[in-house]
């Protein structure tokens, strides 16, 4: 088991950090040592910080004083400046304090409501690509759980994500806790990132620990969720007539907090991740390693508010770099976080009392469980097994503060019951603090005053350095130029099968011929436009793809565009489909050629003005390249290998395929070599920059059945290759 977790690349990045530290006895990094020593630590003494040094290979452990300093200076964050902020929230009252008398009579929010409980599980069907326990797939199911207040007509709906780990039942007593308090509680299964993906992994089924994927999967099971829910409303479902989908929160523990936010409005921050996860980095704060898997995803702008979503609760969630200070600042609904002072996994400071500050929304809390850890407020019976360093002194007291402040909350702002405001305020916080784990509570702080009640500048910044934007600012909007004109202008290309090409019978057609048609009809009605809005379509090329959106002749361009942050005045869509650079040839030759090596002396074709072509010309330099230009590039190479006139052409695998099939060329006799991509690419549609909206109202799109239609249609034949090849992608380092 700790052989297979000590491979997952997340925990290799902690080793690598560890490693800077504790160095072999010639002054290298001591990671793979050290992965030695773990094993054959546990595989015989015992797994202890002893036998590990009595493992560690050589006769020393040399140990690197600059990186311990980087490490004391975490701890120092940990400990003194910590212990500052607390102080500073203890110093500052209320706004408006409330009467010791009224404190007495508010009723007791920690004990059960008046409503009965019944629970009901169902199941919801998705068609998209997604991490499983079996590896990624093109069709899931997950299960939810619901937790239905009987005798409520209309119940406010409130969504919980659980942890990384975890499965929908850890927090049952939660939800159970609010269901009597007149909410419905529905849980999904994660099924990325639950209890049953661990094992698997554990188990060696699967590559990583975390795919980089489950950042976004995640937020759209509970997005998945509510279109779930609202069909069944619609349909007419008993059950789901009780439902108030007009009033929604969502709550998250870990890893589900930060899933919360996501949905709440915070944006993950690509470019903060790439300066923060760099390998050069010698912090051992686990949060930021659990964060930086996201660094892989494709480089788009991942915004995956959900505007059904009311309010939200975050009990211990990660967010110091996979959001910062711009994503924390993009939430604009209530919110109240949970945090642990004594919280290993996500440092308090770090991770929720300076995220908590970014915040700018006016509605906000913070809650502090004083030696409070991740699990402060979990079900006993999920933990028992647990290290005591990561328990709490009583979990009965935390639960008790995360029931009676999150029905108070969600009273207050779901249900807008201004008497439930008393409960939010510091003063009540003290009135049910146990000294075993006191509780404190503010709705409001500032770097000034964190910096006051240390005593100088803290050892890392309140708010660090924000990233330079690269989006322009005041561009038009797209949404209210085809309101007004009644036109949607798009590019097409013609000459890349299956995504638009030119059929056998010269009819223009493709993925991409239909997605615009079924976007506009959408636009049609959610624009609430008399008239069907006129979809135009543009052909474009390899040449003017970009220039066409850029000069504002078309309002998207959709085709094989592989997402990049080299092109300047555009954006992409989230990605639509993924595959990689591989070499077609006739079948026989790739049984000649054996390895990738072995294309260092023939004749390889590319197309001009490709990512394919840059990636061949360095890896290949020797070998004779062969430039296929214009609309007739593609189909034009592929009768050049077929003659053999060039000896492979290197492409992405679905173009590949695609022009195989439209040809009508056998598939039996080419071969795609090698197995895996040489390289990793995502498509997304390109965009205009600096229209959020519109590039949100695209991205919703992309997640709607009417798509996943399209795409099964469309994608059929090539399918199986783009999932395999996302599955390799995210298991090796920097896929895109």
């Amino acid at each position: 088991t700790l052989y297979r977790f000590t491979y997952a690349p997340m925990v290799e990045a902690l080793l690598t950090r560890l490693g800077q530290a504790f160095q072999t006895s010639d002054g290298e990094n001591g990671a793979a040592a050290l992965r030695n020593a773990m094993i054959l630590s546990a595989s015989s003494e015992g797994f202890s910080i002893l036998n590990i040094l009595r493992r560690f290979p050589g006769d020393e452990v040399r140990v690197s004083l600059p990186a311990l300093l980087q490490f004391a200076v975490a701890l120092t964050v940990q400990t003194d400046y910590q212990e500052a902020v607390l102080g500073a929230i203890a110093q500052f009252p209320d706004a408006n304090p409330v009467a010791p008398d009224l404190l007495a009579a508010l009723p007791d929010f920690s004990q059960p409501g008046g409503y009965e409980v019944e629970t009901l599980s169902v199941v919801v069907p998705v068609r998209a690509v997604r991490a499983t326990e079996v590896g990624f797939v093109s069709a899931y199911d997950f299960d939810v759980d619901l937790y239905l207040p009987q005798g409520r007509a209309a119940a406010p709906v409130v969504l919980m994500t659980h942890g990384f780990g975890a499965t929908r039942d850890n927090y049952a007593y939660f939800a159970e806790h609010l269901a009597s308090h007149g909410f419905t509680v529905v849980a999904p299964e994660h099924i990325g990132s639950n209890l049953a993906y661990r094992q698997e992994f554990l188990e060696g089924n699967l590559e990583d620990l975390l795919s980089p994927m489950e950042y976004v999967s995640r937020s759209l099971d509970l997005i998945y969720t509510l279109d779930y829910l609202e069909a069944q409303a619609e349909a007419g479902t008993d059950w789901a007539m009780q439902l108030d989908l007009e009033r929604v929160g969502v709550f998250g523990n870990s890893l589900g907090g930060t899933t919360a936010l996501s949905v709440a409005g915070a944006a993950i921050d690509e470019d903060r991740l790439q300066q923060e996860c760099l390998t050069d980095n010698n912090s051992l704060d686990l949060a930021v390693i659990l964060q930086c898997p996201a660094k892989h995803l494709p480089p788009v702008d991942y915004d995956l508010t959900d505007p059904r979503i009311d309010v939200a609760i975050a009990a211990y969630p990660l967010t110091s770099i996979l959001f910062g200070p711009e994503g924390m600042g993009n939430i604009q609904i209530p919110t109240l976080m949970f945090s642990g002072s004594n919280d290993v996994i996500a440092p308090a400071v770090q991770e929720q009392i300076h995220p908590f500050v970014w915040m700018t929304t006016g509605d906000r809390y913070l809650a502090i469980i004083e030696r409070g850890t991740h699990f402060s407020t979990s079900d006993e019976r999920y933990i028992e097994n647990f290290p005591n360093f990561l328990k709490a002194p009583d979990t009965a007291v935390g639960q008790r503060y995360l029931e009676a402040l999150s029905v108070a909350f969600l009273r207050r702002y779901l249900e807008e019951d201004i008497a439930a405001q008393p409960y939010l305020t510091a003063a009540y916080a003290g009135s049910i603090s146990d000294e075993r784990m006191p509780l404190r509570l503010t709705g409001a702080l500032t770097a000034a005053q964190m910096e006051a009640a240390y005593g100088g500048p803290p050892p890392v910044p309140v708010v660090p350095a924000s990233e330079e934007s690269r989006i322009a600012e005041n561009y038009p909007s797209v949404l209210e130029a085809i309101a007004s004109t009644g036109t949607l202008t798009v590019g097409i290309r013609a000459d890349a099968a299956p995504f638009g090409y030119l059929d056998g019978d010269g009819v223009w057609t493709g993925y991409c011929f239909e997605l615009v048609a079924a976007l506009g009809d959408r636009l049609t009605d959610d624009l609430n436009l008399e008239n069907p809005i006129q979809v135009v379509r543009l052909p474009s090329t390899l040449e003017n793809r970009y220039d066409l959106v850029q000069s504002g002749t078309v309002q998207l361009e959709c085709g094989p565009n592989t997402i990049r942050q080299d092109v300047p005045e555009v954006t992409f869509s989230y990605p639509f489909f993924y595959t990689g650079t591989q070499f077609l040839m006739l079948e026989d030759t790739a049984t000649s050629v054996g390895t990738a090596g072995g294309l260092s002396a023939t004749t390889i074709g590319v197309l001009a003005n490709t990512t394919n072509a840059q990636f061949v010309q360095s890896q290949y330099p020797q070998s004779n390249i062969v430039v296929f230009e214009g609309a007739t590039g593609r189909s034009d190479a592929v009768q050049a290998l077929k003659q053999g006139t060039i000896t492979t052409f290197a492409s992405d695998s679905a173009l590949l395929l695609g022009e195989l099939l439209r040809l009508n060329l056998p598939r039996e006799d080419y071969a795609l070599f090698p197995g895996d991509p040489l390289t990793c690419d995502a498509y997304g549609l390109v965009l205009p920059v600096g229209d959020r909206q519109w590039q949100q109202t695209v991205n919703t799109f992309l997640r709607s059945p009417e798509n996943s239609d399209l795409q099964r249609v469309w994608f059929a034949d090539v399918l199986p290759d783009a999932i395999a090849s996302l599955d390799h992608c995210l298991s090796v380092a920097d896929p895109f």
